[in-house]
């Protein structure tokens, strides 16, 4: 290359860089643009799939909120039974002593202590209905303080049924917080995820004590019961009662009925004596089952209330048909236990 030839090509390299060469500033910003735009996109994809996820917990938390709230109505409906029957267990024992002609068998002070404690127990029933109302509406609008006010109540209802309770257990406490600057389903998703853990650990503390409350529970049912057959006993030996109409429920075998209708039966008949005495024995025998199965299906109920907040929390499959049966099997007991205490 000559010397004239380097003087251009050094003047075209110095002319160059006075113009300040850039890169295609169009490209360059169509780029940037661009760059954002999938950004935007992939944020909106993102929030798209956590509202959908949030979605999806609401609806199971609603789900489950309506099949515990069967299950623990019937737990409610079984607590104030057994109090109704203590009640009663007091005046047949008054009964009883008057026409024994004795003094009270059991001092007030005892029967008060019994109500105490089945008050108690009464109370934490009355409690998970409320808090899983409360539940069912942190779902529906996000309603955090109304949850927190009703696991504190849940908790220290628990708290006070521990303490008529030997092996009494100390309950744990978790309660939710209110997230700021959240997207509103995915903070209450994640709030549902807090209140579903509160729901828990009470519901583990509350099994450990019916479980060491099982005893004493059966024992209390059952003298209810001995306490009301005893005194209709005394009652018939007395002849202080008509069996006709309990004669009359009786289905004889196929091809017979009743020859005496509106006859009065007494126990001054040997053979309605010796019908009635069984019929007694077998109604109580049943009832004095029947208080164990409640308290049986009662625990029951609790375990499997356990069993669907770890399968929220968890992710799976939400199996609340188990729920349904138990609930209507303690209502049926109930049931057959009150029929059962009748003196028809």
């Amino acid at each position: 290359m000559t010397m004239s030839n380097i003087a251009v090509a050094t003047l075209g390299e110095e002319q160059l860089a006075k113009t300040h060469y850039k890169p295609n500033t169009f490209m360059l910003t169509r780029g940037r643009r661009s760059a954002r735009v999938v950004h935007a996109a992939v944020a909106g994809l993102c929030c798209l799939a956590l509202q959908a996820c949030a979605s999806v917990e609401v609806g199971r938390a609603n789900l489950l909120a309506r099949s515990n709230s069967k299950g623990v109505a019937a737990l409610d409906a079984a607590a104030g039974g057994v109090v109704q029957s203590v009640r009663a267990q007091r005046a047949n024992q008054g009964i009883s002593d008057a026409l024994l002609d004795i003094p009270a068998s059991t001092p007030p002070s005892e029967y008060q202590e019994l109500i105490s404690h089945l008050e108690s127990r009464r109370r934490v029933s009355d409690q998970l209905s409320t808090t899983y109302a409360a539940f069912a509406s942190l779902a529906d609008y996000d309603a955090a303080a109304e949850f927190n006010a009703s696991a504190t109540s849940l908790y220290d209802s628990i708290d006070a049924f521990g303490a008529q309770v030997s092996n009494s257990v100390k309950v744990e406490r978790s309660l939710i917080t209110s997230g700021g600057g959240e997207l509103l389903s995915w903070g209450q998703a994640r709030r549902l995820k807090a209140a579903n853990k509160a729901l828990l650990v009470s519901l583990k503390s509350y099994s450990r004590l019916l479980d060491n409350d099982s005893q004493a529970y059966i024992s209390i049912g059952q003298s209810a019961v001995r306490a009301h057959f005893a005194v209709v006993r005394l009652l018939w030996k007395a002849g202080d009662l008509d069996a006709s109409s309990l004669i009359g429920q009786l289905e004889p075998e196929e091809g017979f009925s009743l020859t005496k209708q509106g006859r009065s039966y007494t126990q001054a008949d040997p053979t309605t004596d010796r019908l009635v005495r069984a019929v007694l024995t077998s109604r109580e025998s049943s009832a004095l089952a029947a208080v164990e199965d409640a308290d049986s299906t009662r625990r029951k109920i609790v375990t499997q209330l356990i069993q669907s907040h770890e399968d929220f929390a968890a992710g799976r499959a939400l199996d609340l048909a188990e729920m349904i049966q138990l609930a209507q099997h303690l209502a049926f007991i109930s049931q057959t236990a009150h029929d059962a205490g009748k003196a028809k």
